[in-house]
């Protein structure tokens, strides 16, 4: 199925579409299918439009030019080899590094997550419950040091 509104801002695969210039209903290069799939499989837009870029290049790859009568049509995937490229350097950029459990939220969240794997390291883990405990300073200005 090929489908695009006209508007990239729609959904992610009207965006991924207008990336590529997949936008002429008459001579579809993918599939709806395709893209939501790469999307699933990719960090972000550009990635994935990228991908698809990378798609059409090994499509294209084997064939050259075409005869028909007497008009000679010839292919080449420079283009989307280009496009892929410049793609994928502005995808890599969109990459935010995530390091959880930075904020308090963040930590509950993942404790509270059916997933969340118990660290094998906490706080209190070597404690020893035979050691003195420190005691509370006295406030006696005589005294403290």
């Amino acid at each position: 199925m090929w489908t695009y509104s006209g508007d990239p801002s729609d959904s992610e695969k009207n965006a991924v579409r207008f990336l590529l210039q997949d936008t002429n209903e008459s001579r579809p290069l993918v599939q709806d299918e395709e893209i939501d799939w790469l999307i699933t499989q990719n960090a972000n837009l550009y990635l994935a439009a990228a991908a698809l870029c990378d798609v059409l290049v090994a499509k294209t790859g084997a064939m050259r030019s075409k005869t028909i009568g007497e008009f000679r049509i010839s292919y080449s995937s420079d283009f989307y080899k280009m496009l892929g490229a410049s793609l994928r350097a502005r995808g890599l950029t969109h990459q935010l590094p995530y390091a959880g459990g930075i904020s308090i939220a963040d930590k509950l969240n993942q404790q509270n997550s059916s997933d969340w794997v118990e660290p094998a390291v906490s706080r209190g883990l070597g404690d020893n419950p035979a050691a003195p405990h420190p005691t509370t300073p006295s406030q006696n200005p005589l005294t403290t040091i």
